[in-house]
């Protein structure tokens, strides 16, 4: 457990779909950089699976997350950090009721198009 005087630690999720995530997420790269630079803890995670299928759904649902709060409950961040796709909206948003719920000190942030131009959906 995390004591005040610690220092922060960053988690930054980014959802993909065939995507090489070795050459995109620049965004995320130059934060993770940054930070770690900084000399704070940061890890970067790369999620991947199809949202616009029920069977890519169902894997999510079944698999993925759990998989994924699992990881974030042993990383314990202090900020979370979501890179947001218009696809995964629904999925980011349970995530981010799952993390509230589990991780209620975690503050979260959500960047790029959605959380930037309708704040109202992603809330």
């Amino acid at each position: 457990m995390k004591t005040a005087r610690s220092k922060p630690t960053l988690a930054l999720l980014l959802f993909h779909h065939n995507m090489e995530v070795d050459i995109c997420a620049f965004g995320m790269r130059h934060v993770h950089a940054a930070v770690k630079r900084a000399g704070y803890a940061v890890d970067s995670l790369y999620v991947g699976f199809d949202p616009e299928s029920q069977a890519g759904l169902d894997t999510f649902r079944s698999l993925v997350l759990p998989q994924l709060l699992d990881v974030l409950d042993r990383l314990q961040p202090s900020v979370l950090g979501i890179s947001v796709f218009s696809c995964y909206v629904p999925v980011i948003r349970d995530i981010i009721s799952q993390v509230r719920r589990q991780q209620p000190n975690t503050l979260i942030i959500a960047g790029r198009p959605d959380p930037t131009l309708a704040q109202e959906r992603m809330l």
